[in-house]
């Protein structure tokens, strides 16, 4: 598909729109206008539909790589200043761990 077509159509439009998988901030927080906070029901549903326990998240900020919504939701998106103050989340074995640039 040519790339003219691709930036029109309605693939792109809900990967990379406000409420598309890429954007989609309503796990945290609502956006009067956009989107409302997602509700217990809405995060069961996401989950259900792709057989998941847990959706990660990035692009809106949290202190700490932490669990949100009763631990069905993990926050990733991390400030850092150094090397020290680097967080990422690792999943091995089927758990997730919070890693720091530490160690």
């Amino acid at each position: 598909m040519p790339s003219s077509q691709l930036a029109f159509s309605d693939l792109p439009k809900l990967l990379f729109g406000s409420v598309g998988p890429f954007w989609y901030r309503g796990f945290f927080e609502a956006s009067e206008g956009r989107y409302p906070l997602a509700t217990d029901e809405d995060i069961d549903r996401v989950l259900g539909f792709y057989g998941a326990d847990v959706v990660v998240v990035g692009h809106t900020g949290v202190e700490h790589v932490t669990t949100l919504r009763g631990g069905r939701v993990i926050g990733v998106d991390v400030p850092y200043e150094d090397l020290y103050s680097l967080e990422g989340l690792l999943w091995e074995a089927g758990r997730f761990y919070r890693v720091t640039g530490a160690g």
